[in-house]
């Protein structure tokens, strides 16, 4: 079919009335303002973290997570072009053990609220995808690398020990698979709407995915210490963002468009070779 600025559209989906077009889609990922202090802050050697607090975090929060994908929304519907957002298990309050997509939001500060409100605008745009994930994993600063660097630091001494959360729960999300996860929707007949993805496999906390990289990185797994989040933060002097407990995604919906989402245990050790390689 034909859309009114001329570009040409593919098929229509039966009795969804969906249209597969050609049109270039928006990838919106809108997850640079992120509460650092629930994952690299999980770390008690870490001095990378960062508490964002204050009005000037906020501000730009909203402006990044809902304003930004709220103005994408409007676009995207007013030219029929299909909108695809990244989101975050930061909209769940992680009393649930495993979150689905159905489940209604419930953020706990101020980085969760934000993205629950860009999903709300980009939910109102026909054509789009929402990808929930959560423990995000590139190629840029992130928990493993630090891992990585932490667990040289004890083989050569510098450090005796880490002390890292262990009453946090969930699986990583390589960005890898992620943009895997939204070509194969692209691609296919997949309905529009939310999809959760992070990797597939055993839920795990933090501390123990610690004691993996360690293990990978130089043998030394047994120099992770865990640590509650209570324990972590007794001593905080800056306000701490929370974060969910539990924040495993159900991969149930996902799987059911015939992606075969990889084990994130896996993903995690060819990371981790190709990070020592370099």
């Amino acid at each position: 079919m034909t859309i009114p600025n001329g570009r040409t559209h593919g098929n229509t989906k039966k009795g969804g009335g969906q249209v597969r077009h050609r049109v270039p889609p928006i990838l919106n990922v809108s997850d640079e303002v992120h509460e650092w202090n629930g994952m690299a802050g999980s770390v008690r050697e870490s001095s990378d973290s960062v508490h964002w607090c204050g009005q000037a975090f906020r501000d730009l929060a909203w402006k990044a997570n809902a304003q930004g994908p709220a103005l994408l929304a409007r676009v995207a519907r007013e030219h029929n072009i299909t909108l695809v957002h990244v989101s975050s298990d930061y909209v769940f309050d992680g009393t649930r053990e495993l979150h689905d997509e159905t489940e209604s939001f419930a953020p706990l500060g101020v980085y969760g609220q934000s993205k629950a409100a860009g999903d709300i605008a980009v939910a109102n745009a026909p054509r789009h995808y929402i990808l929930r994930s959560s423990w995000v994993i590139g190629e840029g600063h992130n928990f493993v690398k630090t891992m990585m660097g932490l667990s040289g630091r004890v083989a050569k001494g510098e450090l005796p020990k880490v002390t890292v959360v262990d009453d946090q729960y969930g699986r990583l999300t390589f960005t890898r698979d992620m943009a895997e996860a939204i070509f194969h929707l692209l691609g296919s007949d997949a309905a529009y709407g939310t999809y959760d993805l992070t990797g597939s496999g055993a839920v795990r906390s933090w501390a123990d995915i610690a004691r993996g990289v360690f293990d990978l990185a130089n043998g030394n797994g047994e120099k992770v210490e865990p640590i509650s989040t209570a324990e972590y933060f007794a001593n905080a002097k800056n306000p701490v963002s929370p974060r969910p407990t539990y924040s495993a995604l159900d991969l149930t919906k996902i799987e059911a468009t015939g992606l075969k989402v990889p084990d994130w245990e896996e993903s995690l050790k060819a990371y981790v070779t190709k990070e020592l390689n370099k």
